[in-house]
């Protein structure tokens, strides 16, 4: 007996044995056992070029017909940055496309480049550089190109996309680069900048596919990545979101699905895919590094370092995450709009459940007794409330002094302190008490302002039925 219950709870010590490749020039391909082998996969697994090409086509399609989400009457957004993710990915939907009647691709596909330049340093020259390279770059895929600043998602939600080939777009400076640069400084740490501008990146694209009407979006989120998210999310705070963040289908934005259909190849997949079909991808400039790395860096370099020495581990993490679901993603559909986070779309888990206290409520209570010391009061339920001392964070925000100077829609007087108890927990730690309410992104105020029109509704109701 307690041999048979120790095997049921025994570790697989194989899987963390560390696999001595042998030279390529001395290995036949396994699959065809013909063809010289080109590519080792796993350390142990190796290919010739065609064999490759040929799993890497399948993979993706299998991918995308095993969900039978994505319909030919469809019309697909990608976001391309130039790298390899997005590379590989319009190259597959090309090549899927191009292929005979019964196994072809049938969608309309639209391309979207968002220039990030401005947070990421460069210079207008240099972003002038890059939309040419990533212009010229996919000319020849024969998709329709559109391209965005990403700062026009700080001040209107009516963003001004134009057809790539425009070289003369960004000669002048949109209207929220100033406002997002603001912000940007106020930033606290990378990690913060990081996350920050995934989910603006995130929100652009979904904004951006509701005005070219398309119904999905397709991003290029490989295995390796995703494992690396996985474990970032969980040291920030989003470990509620993994399902959304790192799944094949993330439902949480209204008349828009984002699809990962790369999330089953690897970065090294990749890789080998754009060299054997002789592809070159755009190197982007990232941010300059701190003294103090940002948290999905280290994650990223750990993971990546113990993938090099054990092959499993990405698939290992990838898999794992996968299957976590919470309560609250899980049941999604059951999900009011009042219980969603105003910049992420994420479920909001800083509403305590059964009178517990949350995470969040935590995390105040415990800067106040470290701020005040002997001094506090230990009174959870003031935390909610707004202190005199604290006043100068709450700020009226109305039609008459927003940015737009007549959006009806921003009638409604609000408070800062609303706006934070209306984020996630990952995205109150962006948002801290540096930033004013005029420094926040525009549609962020937007969903905050109908979201307690609705409540005021609500409440008339109710008094007028009672």
């Amino acid at each position: 007996m307690c041999s048979s219950t120790d095997d049921s709870f025994s570790i697989d010590y194989s899987q963390m044995i560390k696999i001595e490749s042998s030279p390529l020039n001395q290995l036949v391909c396994q699959k065809c056992n013909n063809e010289k082998a080109e590519v080792t996969l796993r350390k142990k697994d190796v290919y010739c070029n065609g064999c490759f090409l040929i799993s890497a086509t399948h993979k993706f399609r299998a991918t995308l017909g095993r969900s039978k989400i994505v319909r030919p009457s469809d019309t697909i957004l990608v976001g391309h940055n130039g790298q390899a993710g997005s590379t590989a990915l319009l190259n597959l939907i090309k090549a899927g496309m191009d292929e005979s009647v019964h196994k072809r691709l049938i969608f309309n596909v639209k391309l979207l480049y968002i220039d990030d330049g401005l947070i990421m340093g460069q210079s207008m020259a240099e972003r002038q550089i890059k939309l040419t390279n990533i212009y010229k770059q996919v000319e020849a895929l024969g998709f329709p190109a559109y391209g965005i600043v990403i700062s026009e998602a700080m001040s209107s939600d009516n963003l001004s996309i134009s057809f790539l080939e425009d070289k003369t777009r960004l000669n002048d400076q949109s209207k929220g680069d100033e406002e997002l640069l603001k912000m940007w400084n106020k930033l606290t740490d990378e990690t913060c900048k990081k996350d920050f501008l995934l989910k603006l990146r995130e929100k652009v694209m979904v904004m951006a596919a509701k005005i070219l009407k398309c119904q999905k979006i397709f991003l290029a989120d490989d295995s390796t990545s995703l494992a690396i998210a996985i474990l970032s999310n969980v040291a920030l705070g989003r470990g509620a979101h993994l399902s959304s963040d790192c799944g094949f289908i993330d439902n949480r934005h209204k008349d828009v699905m984002i699809l990962r259909p790369m999330r089953d190849f690897s970065r090294q997949e990749l890789y080998y895919y754009l060299r054997i079909r002789d592809i070159k991808c755009i190197d982007e400039k990232e941010l300059k590094d701190n003294l103090h790395p940002s948290i999905q860096k280290l994650t990223g370099k750990f993971v990546r370092n113990l993938e090099d020495e054990f092959s499993g581990t990405v698939s290992t993490i990838f898999r794992t995450g996968e299957k976590i679901v919470s309560g609250k993603e899980n049941n999604r559909n059951n999900i009011s709009t009042e219980q969603v986070c105003a910049f992420c779309n994420g479920c909001l888990d800083t509403i305590p459940i059964d009178g517990f206290t949350s995470s969040i409520d935590a995390k105040n209570f415990s800067k106040i007794v470290s701020a005040e010391s002997a001094n506090a009061e230990w009174n959870l339920a003031k935390l909610m409330k707004i202190s005199p001392e604290n006043k100068k964070n709450v700020q009226e925000y109305s039609c008459q002094d927003c940015r737009c100077n007549n959006m009806q829609a921003l009638n409604h007087n609000i408070e800062y302190e609303q706006i934070r108890h209306l984020l996630c927990y990952a995205c109150q730690s962006i948002f801290n008490d540096n930033f004013t309410l005029h420094e926040l992104p525009f549609y962020v105020v937007k969903s905050v302002s109908r979201k307690l029109r609705l409540e005021d509704i609500a409440g008339e109701i109710q008094k007028f039925l009672l």
